[in-house]
């Protein structure tokens, strides 16, 4: 699908069957309107994935709309390479085959922007999300641990599926978990905000982890606000994206080497040897390190503000 905003009150959608409609909603949608008050021009968000085979449909109507405008162009779903290679005809057929005039285009995953010219790494999901949480305030909750270890989930993806399973299979009295999938989970967690704060430490399944592109969402965001520390499921690097944004995390109290394995089947492997180190610590023992890793759980928090004025900084400087 791709949005275009010429103004707040001209939006047009194209969908899998070529469509015009007029100002959809949704949270894509949120994301345009929020790029188009910052940059005071026309922006495009792509969140699915270029069709090589279809495209030339809708970019034929698209640019209809866009050839005598200029626009800045964001991807925010993120890329689902396993590995270096990358089908650049695919991607670049959404970005050639365009006529108008694209001043730059941005892509959610680091390192794809290496793949292409005229592209840079800023996600603007993380901008809009970072925004959103200017006004926290920077106070950690108390815990009462009741459980190791929270692994919440929606969609299926076989990672989830693995890791699930995994704490079910080890630890399932001792984990609170939401999936969708009936054949591995049943049971759901009614309100799941309130487990952050009943659960030591947060196994997050993020929406890629058969990529070798960085990129992560409101689910690691999620642990940051609520105090919660995490162990990440996520393509190889993820951890050093977070340390550039400003994050620490907790190699201190766990190994984190996992984040440096290429090969996804041993990084699922590092992952669950982690979580067997963790879980082989009692709940006393683990609201202890809680208090002992205060200082970092806090800092995140307060560098939530510092990364969302930072990310706006960069794309005033991209958009010069």
């Amino acid at each position: 699908m791709i949005y275009f905003f010429k103004n707040k009150k001209e939006v047009y959608y194209f969908d899998q069957s070529y469509q015009r409609k007029i100002a959809p909603k949704g949270l894509d949608f949120d994301i345009g309107c929020y790029l188009y008050d910052e940059l005071k021009c026309p922006v495009v968000v792509q969140v699915a994935s270029p069709d090589h085979t279809n495209g030339s449909i809708s970019y034929k109507l698209f640019n209809q709309k866009m050839s005598n405008d200029f626009s800045y162009w964001f991807y925010i779903e993120p890329a689902t390479a396993r590995d270096n290679s990358l089908d650049k005809d695919r991607w670049w057929h959404c970005f050639e085959n365009s006529s108008c005039n694209i001043k730059k285009f941005f892509v959610c995953d680091r390192g794809l922007e290496n793949q292409f010219e005229n592209t840079e790494y800023l996600d603007a999901y993380l901008i809009y999300e970072y925004e959103k949480q200017k006004h926290i305030v920077e106070k950690l909750n108390d815990k009462n641990i009741e459980s190791k270890f929270l692994c919440l989930n929606t969609k299926i993806k076989p990672h989830r599926s693995a890791i699930v399973e995994h704490l079910l299979n080890d630890y399932k009295e001792d984990s609170f978990c939401t999936y969708t999938d009936s054949s591995i989970l049943q049971f759901q967690v009614p309100s799941v905000f309130e487990y952050y704060d009943k659960s030591a430490v947060a196994v997050v399944n993020e929406t890629c982890f058969y990529s070798m592109y960085q990129n992560y969402s409101e689910k690691t965001i999620d642990c940051i606000l609520t105090g919660t520390p995490f162990v990440l499921a996520a393509p190889p690097g993820t951890l050093s994206l977070l340390h550039n944004h400003g994050f620490k995390t907790f190699n201190d109290y766990w190994n984190e080497s996992y984040d440096t394995i290429c090969d996804h089947e041993e990084r699922l492997l590092a992952i669950k040897k982690t979580i067997y180190n963790i879980g082989k610590k009692s709940n006393e023992e683990l609201e202890e390190m809680l208090v002992d890793m205060q200082n970092i759980r806090l800092y995140n928090l307060k560098n939530i503000k510092n990364i969302g004025t930072r990310l706006k900084q960069e794309l005033e400087r991209f958009v010069q």
